[in-house]
């Protein structure tokens, strides 16, 4: 009789936390939209509100920083046809309201290829060691931007305040295209690199 009240009282148990792992699964599902998962995310309630006095900043003239920022302009635009500024942080002296694309006093816990992005009610940041670091900050944002595009209002384009510490799991990330037995046009091709940007795969 003991015994049977033991296993009772043990897969009682066990059916418990079964159901406690899968309601927190599908919560971790929810408050994780970006593909890949990062490491770390911290979701919040409020938002940052991009308009068209937002601008966006830029701390090296790179080719490769200037490149982010004119990815994010469009995607901005074609979202909510809001047409914002880009600008160099040396001539920018209000920092509120704006998206910083930085590689400058980055953490040092972001490692190669990582990024923090941090967004609050006065300004979005993605910081990483290198320009590679803030791009695939850049594509976890464009993953947010997109999967709210349809709630967004036109000339006004709304970030959900969240934290996000990653870094990629594997060096090498890639896909494989066979063109030798399968014929594809450049548009299709392009749009391939694209999307295979937009999921930081590297190779």
């Amino acid at each position: 009789m003991v015994l049977l009240n033991r296993i009772k009282t043990l897969s009682f148990l066990l059916i418990l936390v079964s159901l406690v792992s899968c309601k927190f699964e599908n919560k971790t599902h929810l408050e994780s939209p970006i593909i890949p998962r990062p490491r770390t995310m911290f979701p919040a309630t409020s938002s940052f509100v991009i308009t068209e006095k937002t601008k966006i900043i830029i701390d090296n003239n790179s080719s490769e920083m200037k490149n982010m920022a004119d990815i994010l302009k469009q995607l901005i635009d074609s979202t909510a046809s809001i047409n914002i500024s880009i600008q160099d942080i040396s001539q920018s002296k209000d920092l509120n309201n704006i998206i910083l694309l930085t590689t400058t006093n980055t953490p040092e816990r972001v490692k190669s290829e990582g990024y923090h992005l941090k967004v609050d009610k006065d300004k979005l940041v993605i910081q990483g060691q290198e320009n590679s670091g803030v791009f695939n900050g850049l594509m976890s944002l464009s993953q947010i931007i997109l999967l709210n595009e349809e709630d967004q209002k036109l000339h006004q384009l709304e970030i959900p305040n969240i934290q996000i510490w990653d870094e990629p799991r594997f060096m090498y990330r890639g896909m494989h295209l066979d063109v030798a037995r399968h014929f594809f046009p450049v548009s299709f091709i392009k749009k391939y690199l694209r999307i295979m940007a937009l999921y930081k795969f590297n190779y």
